[in-house]
């Protein structure tokens, strides 16, 4: 895991400031039906920043995976490279048509172009 300092922000996501946290938690688990479930404010009253609505997709962070970002090269077992996904390697893969799928991707999951939370490329 990396934690990276958040900068202050100006826009609807406020993170805590550095004068009292020395880092700042993040929840990207879907825990909507939770929240509904138990109406508890658990990780707000515990200054975690969560999406609004608990939703897994929001407006504090998206977690693109290999799967829904552009065409990744990967292979899906390490041990057969029959498997291959997109080239399995970069040297393989077409970088001109994923980034354009790349481009797609974060239109569709970050359709605000004011976005200012944290996006993370989650490759495994």
């Amino acid at each position: 895991m990396l934690l990276l300092p958040a900068p202050r922000s100006n826009g609807s996501i406020t993170f805590p400031t550095f004068d009292y946290y020395l880092f700042n938690v993040i929840w990207n688990v879907p825990s909507e039906k939770c929240k509904a479930l138990t109406d508890t404010n658990l990780l707000e009253n515990n200054s975690i920043i969560v999406n609004d609505g608990h939703k897994f997709l929001g407006n504090a962070i998206v977690v693109f995976y290999e799967e829904h970002f552009g065409l990744y090269p990967y292979y899906r077992s390490y041990s057969d490279t029959k498997l291959a996904v997109n080239g399995g390697i970069p040297q393989r893969a077409n970088i001109s048509a994923h980034l354009s799928v790349v481009r797609n991707n974060i239109s569709k999951h970050i359709p605000d172009p004011n976005f200012n939370g944290l996006a993370v490329i989650d490759y495994e």
